[in-house]
């Protein structure tokens, strides 16, 4: 792979200090044939956050900051952007550029491509479908010019590309755009891909979530049927861990309410989250909106089935009996699909999984080779 021409990537990521995905990424190019340089515009909760690569060969651009009036002023927020980005980066030394992406970081490297021609790709998130899709249908001139001269399309799930074939948005403007693509999932961390767990485990009724507590996670729906199948289930628990959200308050409310839900709050050892997950029979998440959620992976590879948001996140990427999805939005079809794996509990397991597609080492060399492909 390292045979391959030497690419300097330009990354568009206006999320790069909100998720950990991007740096992870980034840093693993780091390790092929690339120089890479980030541009991230900044929000009122990441201005203060540092860097999370160490890396000569990735320089971070930090750019304007931007608020909820730019979210609505897409236009003005875009052209100040790359006002910004071009006093910043001199596009001479740049051969591609990777936005991360449709709407807020794809149209500012269509923007960039229209005036110095350099070739860019995309990569399409739920919020672009949930939020942008859904609400800007005045951007549909702008969306289309961006796809139209996109080099390539990245789906990060099946069910997001199925996702952005169904909407409103796609089927009144872009139906008849043909555009190259392909469905990229996201990676996890080393620590689990080392330590994956084949063994069968007994149905001790533990059902386990791990993130944040906004509304858009839906853990209040878990809670909800977790307290209703306690009478169907009496030695069934829940523990629940990470902080922040909207709903976080009320969550420890309930668990302080009812002994059998567990409030374990942020658990930053990793080893100890090996320890929960291999404890637990079940891990439940099923948000509103997902673009891939690394804790089901992480769950599958310590042999912990799953249930997942339907047509969201990870549904369609496997093909064994690792789990069910559920609509985020019923708490009677969640607490039937609970009952059932927890009832079937020997019928599910991660032992015909390869977890290969989810190391950042192969992920990011099918990136590299798409880079080099419009070179």
């Amino acid at each position: 792979m390292n045979t391959l021409k030497n690419t300097r990537v330009l990354h568009i990521c206006n999320d790069y200090f909100g998720s950990k995905v991007h740096s992870k990424l980034y840093e693993s190019l780091s390790n092929l044939n690339t120089d890479q340089s980030i541009y991230c515009h900044l929000r009122k909760k990441t201005v203060n956050r540092v860097n999370p690569i160490n890396n000569s060969k990735v320089k971070l651009f930090r750019g304007i900051k931007t608020d909820f009036k730019h979210r609505l002023l897409f236009r003005a927020k875009e052209k100040k952007l790359f006002s910004d980005i071009s006093s910043k980066i001199d596009f001479n030394k740049i051969d591609i550029i990777h936005a991360t992406t449709l709407f807020t970081d794809g149209y500012l490297a269509y923007q960039i491509f229209k005036k110095h021609k350099k070739p860019y790709i995309i990569s399409v998130r739920d919020t672009d479908i949930s939020s942008f899709m859904k609400y800007r249908l005045d951007l549909f001139y702008e969306i289309r010019k961006t796809i139209i001269n996109a080099k390539h399309v990245v789906f990060i799930t099946s069910s997001l590309k199925n996702s952005f074939e169904k909407s409103f948005f796609y089927n009144l403007f872009l139906r008849d755009l043909k555009f190259d693509y392909s469905i990229i999932n996201n990676g996890i961390d080393k620590t689990w891909l080392n330590n994956i767990y084949r063994k069968s485990k007994a149905n001790n009724y533990k059902i386990l979530y791990v993130g944040e507590f906004s509304k858009r996670k839906n853990v209040l729906n878990i809670v909800k049927s977790v307290i209703d199948l306690n009478k169907q289930f009496p030695d069934i628990k829940l523990s629940l861990v990470g902080s922040g959200g909207e709903d976080e308050q009320r969550i420890v409310d309930l668990s302080n309410k009812f002994g059998f839900i567990n409030f374990l709050g942020s658990v930053k050892s990793k080893k100890e989250l090996l320890k929960i997950y291999r404890e637990s029979n079940l891990f439940v998440m099923v948000s509103k909106k997902e673009t891939f959620g690394l804790v089901y992976i992480e769950a599958l590879t310590q042999n912990t089935p799953i249930i997942y948001s339907k047509e969201r996140g990870v549904d369609g990427i496997f093909d064994d009996r690792v789990g069910l999805s559920s609509p985020h939005y019923s708490i009677n079809t969640l607490k039937e699909k609970i009952a059932y794996i927890l009832n079937n509990y020997q019928d599910f397991n991660n032992k015909n999984l390869d977890f290969i597609q989810f190391d950042w080492h192969n992920i990011s060399n099918k990136y590299f080779k798409i880079y080099n492909l419009y070179l």
